[in-house]
């Protein structure tokens, strides 16, 4: 990532869960359930589409941040990301906002940045802990 003394996912203009998307693909672990959920990312193959787009810069933080639950939106970006490894299997993204007003979805809340601050060494040193925490079997998130 372009800024080596915070973790690229601090941004506050962003939302809460597509922070944690962010952070979880810097930090090459796998992401909760409300990532999971909102993102729609039913399949490892829906994960690395996104993973790979975003990590070759095929899509921008905001790129994801509009896209959070919204399953065509997501679907159209990830097929049109040269870098996706699975464009070929026409994956469809769906979520459970999908069925929502646009002025509803926009009303989906924003908050301030947990991870502002966040340097590159403590970002490494937090993905190890929660590697070790979910080979030991047990599901950890990092501190606040």
């Amino acid at each position: 990532m372009s800024d080596e003394r915070d973790l690229a996912a601090a941004d506050s203009n962003l939302r809460p869960v597509t922070q944690t998307l962010i952070y979880a693909m810097v930090l090459d672990v796998w992401p909760g359930g409300a990532v999971i959920v909102d993102f729609g990312l039913v399949s490892a193959e829906h994960y690395e589409a996104v993973y790979y787009a975003f990590r070759h810069g095929d899509v921008t933080k905001a790129d994801l941040d509009a896209a959070l639950g919204n399953g065509p939106r997501l679907t159209e970006l990830m097929r049109n990301a040269p870098h996706n490894p699975h464009r070929d299997k026409d994956l469809v993204f769906t979520t459970p906002w999908d069925g929502l007003d646009p002025k509803d979805r926009n009303r989906l809340p924003r908050a301030e940045s947990r991870l502002r601050g966040v340097t590159k060494a403590r970002a490494k040193r937090l993905g190890r802990e929660i590697e070790e925490e979910r080979l030991a079997g047990r599901d950890v998130q990092p501190e606040r």
